[in-house]
């Protein structure tokens, strides 16, 4: 049996990510498709609109095969970091024989050479990425104006698809990248055009209602049970950026002279944070004023999530190890998909784990990194600090994590 694996937020799932399923399927001859999926905190510093478990569901309902969960620590870190954990978590289920992305440009061959070129770091391009960091363009920017401004790079996901293949090639995986042409509207576009639309303009969109022109019927169902004013009994989503300002500020408060200390944060952005911050200013308003031309505003938001996360530096400076990388835990799988499960169990060198309850016995049992263990015990504490979110917002309270079994359909 060929399996392709697919790493994504599916933040919310919608019709271009039924199309990458279906896609990547037909284009690589697979007969079922792992996901890796970011938690209830996602790549781009901000909390997921609704919870893992629903959105596992999702992905279940439309195609999906299994769906594990990418650590925390690396679902908020850089696109190096998040592809570096995410390649590896699928190579280490045993069982992937590909990893298919989506793009707006670029053919695979494209992706592997400029992966190359990256790992190998001529002396010209890392003269030219030092003098355009000299100069203060961001590091992406400072990457591609290096490279010579490829069109590859214009792209965040061909940028994430780079990083994948960069990862393959440094880890020496096994799994074969492939790559599908994104269909219709750009990742950030901000219109909802119906049929496929941007997960940006989706979620914009749920302030006001559920687009269902823009998402699967099945995923639409699952949507207004959770969304207020959709005869729901337990309302939870959308839960957007706003809505952890009192703990963030919390955690700025109490941490002005250590800001440093955690993860993505250098000393410069710190003394940019302490000397912007200000109580009364919106998330928005607030990094808007520490933005500046070597700063993106995904590399701030991240800055944030990691400090109201408490990802340290110190404490997961091991995390970019491939032995970290040592646990999988199952949010869905199909029931008529069970041999994949149990061939992750035989042929991977992943603890699978199914029940929070177990999860640092089974880490202890194989003697997994330190590093692992503190993983293991923030991706607790991520959901729980979720829930707390839903809860204030909404006034209803999610499982807790410790009594959640893995989403299955049929």
């Amino acid at each position: 049996m060929s399996v392709v694996g697919i790493v994504a937020e599916y933040n919310p799932f919608h019709n271009g990510h039924a199309f990458h399923i279906a896609k990547a399927k037909e284009l690589t001859g697979a007969d079922a498709v792992v996901v890796v999926m970011s938690g209830d905190f996602v790549q781009r510093g901000e909390p997921a609109i609704v919870d893992k478990y629903t959105r596992a569901r999702m992905a279940l309902a439309e195609g999906a095969d299994l769906v594990l969960e990418l650590p925390v620590v690396y679902a908020t870190a850089s696109a190096e970091t998040f592809a570096a954990g995410a390649v590896l978590l699928l190579e280490k289920t045993g069982i992937a024989d590909f990893i298919c992305f989506g793009s707006e440009t670029g053919e695979i061959q494209e992706f592997t050479s400029l992966a190359d070129t990256l790992l190998a770091e001529p002396e010209p391009y890392q003269s030219a990425l030092k003098a355009n960091l000299e100069r203060g363009y961001s590091f992406p920017k400072a990457r591609s104006l290096a490279l010579g401004n490829p069109a590859l790079l214009q792209s965040p996901n061909a940028v994430l698809g780079l990083e994948y293949c960069k990862a393959i090639r440094r880890y020496h995986c096994r799994i074969r990248p492939a790559v599908i042409a994104r269909q219709y509207a750009r990742h950030d576009d901000p219109r909802l055009s119906g049929g496929i639309s941007s997960a940006s303009a989706i979620r914009e969109t749920m302030r006001e209602r559920i687009p269902e022109e823009a998402i699967p019927a099945s995923c639409a169902d699952l949507l207004r049970s959770r969304y207020p004013g959709q005869a729901s009994a337990s309302p939870s989503c959308p839960i957007y950026l706003e809505d952890c300002r009192d703990i963030l500020y919390y955690q700025i408060l109490g941490h002005r002279h250590e800001l440093s200390g955690y993860r993505d944060i250098s000393p410069a952005i710190a003394s940019r944070m302490d000397q912007a911050f200000s109580e009364t200013q919106t998330i928005q308003e607030y990094a808007a004023l520490i933005k500046n031309k070597s700063l993106t505003s995904a590399r701030i938001n991240r800055c944030f999530m990691q400090l109201f996360l408490g990802i340290r530096k110190e404490e997961f400076a091991e995390a970019g190890t491939e032995s970290a990388v040592c646990y999988g835990r199952l949010l869905g799988f199909r029931e008529r998909s069970g041999d994949l499960l149990r061939r992750v169990q035989s042929e991977g060198s992943l603890s699978v784990i199914t029940k929070v309850a177990d999860g640092s016995r089974i880490l202890s049992e194989r003697r997994a990194p330190r590093v692992a263990h503190a993983m293991w015990q923030k991706d607790i504490q991520a959901s729980r600090i979720y829930q707390l979110l839903v809860s204030s917002k909404f006034q209803t309270a999610l499982p807790d994590e410790y009594r959640r079994a893995p989403e299955h359909i049929l």
